[in-house]
């Protein structure tokens, strides 16, 4: 994914805020998958790795992926994160802990931020992505005020 790099970023950045983990839902239907309607948002996907190593060289498809979004002007930012380098802080201000964390199949190896006028057009939006053909799984959470 470090392919994604900078080149995916597009219009301005925006700032997130930290919230709450919500208990995992498995939904096949967009009706069952109970994301806030009333009305368009900003939704967070995080790509988690697939569990068998990938093919160098996916970059452009996922460029593809992220210029679909843009045309469709869904597109806020995209990016890939870094392997095996991040840190879990915990602690406060006066006592802070940095423990660098290890990297196990599954973890999130990068992210789109979209738009989306409902459930159904966010789903829609990770529905064309080609991180399902690799294996991969899409981590969807909408950003709160």
């Amino acid at each position: 994914m470090a392919a994604l790099g900078g080149a995916l970023l597009s219009r301005s950045p925006v700032a997130l805020q930290a919230f709450p983990m919500a208990p995992a839902e498995t939904a096949s239907d967009p009706d069952l998958f109970a994301m806030s309607e009333s009305g368009g948002g900003l939704y967070l996907f995080l790509l988690h790795r697939p569990p068998e190593p990938t093919p160098p060289g996916r970059g452009p498809q996922y460029q593809e992926w992220a210029d679909s979004l843009r045309a469709r002007d869904q597109l806020v930012r995209a990016g890939g994160l870094q392997a095996n380098e991040g840190w879990m802080l915990t602690g406060s201000a006066t006592a802070l802990n940095a423990t660098r964390l290890s990297f196990p199949e599954g973890a999130v190896e990068g992210f789109f931020l979209v738009t989306a006028r409902d459930s159904t057009d966010v789903i829609e939006a990770a529905r064309i992505s080609p991180h399902f053909a690799y294996g991969g799984a899409i981590e969807v959470r909408r950003v709160t005020n």
